[in-house]
């Protein structure tokens, strides 16, 4: 503002000065409440039969091909849940979603067999011992084209036994006490009846979480009683007692022995956990399209999710390896929550008319004022 027009407001009579004044708190005023106008709360409960994440793998040491299962087939796909006190949380206006975080979507524990039963996973909770139930789990093989005999050792007071040859060497991943949470800036809706967003804009991260890790060889005993693969497999704990007794856990590095994939398979191995809060988010790559709808007296939700999480994995551990690994969960999240009117978002063009009008009315009134004092 020029002196000429500061000069020109302060010799307003107060009649018009007030009014001048008036003019300005009001435009003020208008813009503080427009520009704030507040998102409304949206806290999901996710539709557990609906929101399901299937884990598939694949990767590659040394240039060549791993061989990647889901320890536990027949279960591919996980369900998700928002226990008590857990929402998947956003953020509405009519056109406009966010997702502000705070979420917990929480994975089921794999089951399988005749009786539903938790399904045991490698390796231990700690990435060590023995097997626990957790969310997925996965293994990695890598055969050897050479395998290597294992030198006899003592079993007890029957003397040596040559137990076999490392035939490969093999990883496990279990993925524990899995939660997902959900962030994004606000995303455009889009469609018919503003329904559709884009869930490549909403990254995902671990709420809570652990991935059990272990890393080894494989050794087989085939051969070990000369009795055929039964009898060879009844000995497979003595056999592994015995290696543990001969190489014994040393420098703090954990040897565990525990049983391997095939019937007369030992995993020598090592392992370690890490908790995934601490590992930062994933883009969600998902080609899907997210939606948002009224449906009845309730607000649904589907949110597309395809993450790596072989992405969090250390490029340092990968780049020594010669590791390239993806695992990818990949499915969808589906919610609802009871149905509120949102808020709109207020056009800026709008609100620069509504402020230009009142800060200019209130001009040309003065400077009439000033003009009128003039003559």
């Amino acid at each position: 503002m020029s002196l000429r027009s500061i000069h020109s407001i302060r010799t307003l009579c107060p009649a018009h000065r007030g009014w001048l004044t008036r003019g300005l708190v009001l435009a003020a005023v208008v813009a503080l409440f427009a520009g704030h106008a507040n998102a409304t709360p949206v806290n999901f409960s996710l539709t557990t039969a609906s929101s399901t994440l299937d884990l598939t793998a694949n990767g590659t040491l040394q240039g060549s091909p791993l061989t990647v299962t889901e320890q536990n087939s027949t279960a591919k796909a996980n369900t998700y849940s928002t226990p008590s006190g857990s929402a998947l949380k956003s953020e509405l206006y009519t056109t406009v979603i966010g997702f502000p975080g705070g979420s917990n979507a929480v994975a089921a524990v794999q089951k399988g067999g005749i009786f539903n039963q938790p399904v045991n996973l490698a390796p231990g909770i700690g990435g060590i011992g023995a097997n626990a139930p957790g969310n997925y789990g996965v293994s990695l093989t890598y055969p050897l084209g050479t395998p290597i005999v294992i030198p006899a050792i003592p079993i007890g007071s029957f003397g040596t036994v040559s137990p076999g040859s490392i035939t490969g060497v093999q990883g496990n991943l279990a993925l524990r006490n899995l939660g997902l949470d959900f962030d994004s800036s606000n995303i455009a809706l889009t469609g018919v009846g503003s329904t559709n967003f884009d869930p490549t804009q909403v990254g995902i991260s671990f709420a809570t979480g652990d991935a059990d890790v272990s890393f080894g060889a494989v050794l087989n005993i085939a051969g070990i009683t000369g009795l055929g693969t039964l009898a060879d497999s009844l000995v497979r704990g003595v056999v592994q007692a015995a290696l543990a007794s001969a190489i014994p856990s040393t420098n703090g590095v954990v040897i565990s022995f525990t049983n391997g994939t095939g019937p007369t398979d030992i995993l020598i191995s090592t392992g370690t956990t890490t908790s995934l809060a601490t590992l930062g988010g994933l883009p969600n790559t998902s080609t899907g399209t997210g939606l948002i709808q009224h449906v009845g007296s309730n607000w649904k939700l589907t949110l597309p999710v395809d993450i790596n999480i072989g992405g969090l994995l250390p490029s340092s551990i990968t780049s020594s390896l010669g590791l390239t690994l993806n695992m990818n969960l990949k499915g969808q999240m589906v919610g609802t929550a009871q149905y509120v009117p949102v808020n709109e978002i207020p056009e800026p063009s709008t609100l620069v008319l509504a402020i230009g009008g009142f800060v200019g009315l209130a001009g040309l009134r003065a400077r009439r004022y000033v003009a009128r004092r003039a003559k």
